[in-house]
C-alpha cells in the first residue's frame, strides 16, 4: 500500500468515527506545524453534519490562511456542517471573495447546500448593503421557493435591488412565476 493510498484510508477511518474524532480532526487541521492539515479537513468534510458548532468555530479562522489549499480544505469542511456556524463561515468567505475579487462560488454552493436556514442571515446580507449582495442575490434565487419571496421584497425595500431583479430574472421553472410581475414592473 501506498504512502497516498494509508493516507486515504486513515481519512476515510477517521471520517467513519463520526462526532468523535471531531476534536482530534480540528486539533490537527488547525496545527500550523501538522503537515496531515489537508487530510484533516477531508475528513471533516466526510463527518460533515455531525460536526459542532464549536469545531465550525475553531475552522473559521482557516478561510484566512496563508496556504489555498488549506483555504478551499476549510470552506470544504464548513459547507458540509448544517447549522448558524457554517453559515457564519459562508458568509465570511462570501465577504472575503468579494473583497479580493476571488471566486466565492464554493461558499455560495455551501449556501444552497445548507438550505433554507440561510435565509434569514441572507435577507440580512441584502438589508445592511453589505458587499455580499450579488452572491447573497445568487443564492437566493438557486434556492428557488424559500428564496424568490426574499428577491421580491429586495426590489423594493432594499439597497441590492438591482442584484435582486437581475437574478430574479433568471429564476427558472415554477419559481418564475411569483418573479414575473416583479420583474416586469422593475422595467418601466
Amino acid at each position: 500500500m501506498n504512502v497516498s493510498n494509508r493516507s486515504d484510508a486513515v481519512i476515510e477511518t477517521l471520517a467513519k468515527m463520526g462526532a468523535s474524532a471531531t476534536a482530534p480532526l480540528v486539533a490537527a487541521a488547525t496545527d500550523p506545524d501538522f503537515s496531515g492539515r489537508v487530510g484533516a479537513l477531508r475528513a471533516l468534510q466526510m463527518i460533515g453534519a455531525d460536526v459542532d458548532d464549536v469545531a465550525a468555530v475553531q475552522l473559521q479562522p482557516l478561510l484566512k490562511d496563508d496556504n489555498s489549499d488549506i483555504r478551499v480544505g476549510a470552506a470544504m469542511a464548513l459547507a458540509h456542517i448544517r447549522g448558524p456556524k457554517a453559515v457564519d463561515a459562508a458568509l465570511i468567505l462570501i465577504r472575503q471573495s468579494h473583497e479580493s475579487g476571488t471566486d466565492g462560488s464554493m461558499a455560495e454552493d455551501a449556501l444552497v447546500r445548507i438550505g433554507e436556514p440561510t435565509i434569514e442571515f441572507l435577507k440580512a446580507e441584502l438589508k445592511n448593503n453589505r458587499s455580499g449582495s450579488r452572491p447573497a442575490c445568487s443564492v437566493l434565487a438557486r434556492l428557488g421557493s424559500p428564496g424568490v419571496p426574499v428577491l421580491i421584497d429586495a426590489v423594493s425595500n432594499g439597497p441590492g435591488r438591482y442584484q435582486a431583479i437581475t437574478y430574479l430574472s433568471g429564476v427558472r421553472g415554477p419559481d418564475a412565476e411569483a418573479a414575473v410581475p416583479v420583474h416586469q414592473s422593475a422595467e418601466r
